[in-house]
């Protein structure tokens, strides 16, 4: 899908830079504003730009930002482009993310501020009433609601993208998972002391054995549906497709392990707890592994440049 993208620029390289522009190919409509940006200072040039071309054009405004820190661009989708002389290259073109895309992205649906520990919260206090009643669509449905893929794949994008943002990627899943097991542990207290079982339950599913066999141990199916959905995620957000992400973190056991370590934690069940963090480790190095798998390949393939560079 095409994008829109607006540079300002100091006006002494304005006409410099709309010659190399100029030369891309997959530039549907160009439009330049003499002086219409105030701060930064500069001329604005507006354009609309296939997915297949936008690569060549950040490699240039990176280029341009080496030189001349003071130019400044930003991307969006519009609903629609139409162009009967570019019709061809708007109904083939590819969907890719850049790596300041993929950067926003993530920050925008997964920073652990408030709301977003909030939200880990209670998709933990969701996951563990689920696992405690029996009921797979709570559990799913805490699956959904955490935002719990997005900062673990900030870890190896920052680090091939040679950014310090892998560092907040670190920070942030620590803090949300660790967050959702306090929050699971504390629901597990409540539904104690309101007569609800929780891990000796026969309403349980750990009664049951099957889904706890499946959240604490490590299986040849476990590993390749993890490392799909792991790889999966990777894709979604290279190819800017973040609503997918609820499917992946379905398919990844990444909630059901936190909540049931801490459950586990407050029940004295260590071997569970040992084994569902265990799981959850699995999970983290699984998606970072395959990210990076991901991440490299659009690297060399597509954006051909480092992050924020």
């Amino acid at each position: 899908m095409p994008r829109t993208v607006e540079l300002t620029l100091p006006a002494a390289y304005t006409a410099t830079v709309l010659e190399e522009i100029q030369r891309i190919s997959g530039i549907i409509s160009l439009r330049l504003q003499r002086g219409a940006s105030l701060k930064p200072v500069g001329d604005v040039v507006s354009l609309e730009i296939t997915d297949l071309a936008l690569p060549t054009l950040m490699r240039l405004i990176a280029r341009q930002q080496q030189l001349h820190p003071e130019v400044s661009l930003s991307t969006s989708q519009p609903l629609s482009v139409i162009s009967s002389s570019h019709s061809q290259e708007i109904s083939t073109d590819v969907r890719e993310a850049t790596w300041e895309e993929m950067e926003s992205m993530i920050s925008r649906d997964s920073n652990m501020n408030t709301n977003g520990l909030l939200t880990m919260v209670l998709a933990g206090i969701i996951a563990a009433v689920g696992i405690s009643t029996n009921a797979v669509h709570l559990v799913v449905g805490a699956m959904v609601i955490a935002p719990g893929f997005e900062p673990i794949v900030r870890v190896p994008l920052g680090i091939i993208g040679k950014h310090a943002t892998w560092k907040r990627g670190v920070i942030d899943t620590g803090k949300g998972y660790a967050a959702m097991l306090v929050a699971a542990a504390l629901a597990a207290l409540v539904l104690r002391a309101i007569g609800q079982d929780t891990l000796d339950g026969s309403a349980s599913y750990l009664k049951e054995g099957t889904l706890l066999a499946y959240w604490t141990t490590i299986t040849p199916a476990s590993l390749l549906a993890s490392a799909t959905a792991s790889f999966a995620g990777a894709l979604v957000i290279a190819t800017h497709k973040s609503v997918l992400t609820a499917g992946v973190m379905i398919a990844l056991a990444l909630v059901p392990t936190a909540t049931l370590t801490g459950m586990a934690l407050v029940e004295g069940e260590w071997d569970i707890a040992g084994q569902a963090a265990l799981r959850w480790l699995l999970e983290v190095l699984l998606v970072i592994g395959l990210s990076v798998v991901v991440i490299i390949w659009k690297k060399g393939a597509v954006q051909r440049r480092n992050l924020l560079s």
